[in-house]
């Protein structure tokens, strides 16, 4: 993945936290994996730490649907 183009690690990360998501809000999954893929405070290796870790996504789900209530 290291000699990805960074939109290309983004598409890829994007593909695999979203049936994560889906499993926990299926209606707002898209939008929600979208906002976290577009977060400045999150790099590629913030991405990979949320696959493995489900209270970190569930951390980072909640801030993406407060910034969305905006």
């Amino acid at each position: 993945m290291q000699e990805m183009s960074p939109i290309d690690r983004k598409r890829v990360i994007g593909s695999l936290l979203f049936p994560k998501i889906s499993s926990i809000d299926p209606n707002s999954a898209h939008i929600i994996t979208a906002k976290l893929l577009e977060m400045k405070t999150m790099d590629f290796y913030d991405l990979l730490y949320l696959l493995h870790d489900q209270d970190a996504l569930m951390q980072k789900i909640n801030e993406a649907k407060e910034s969305l209530k905006k």
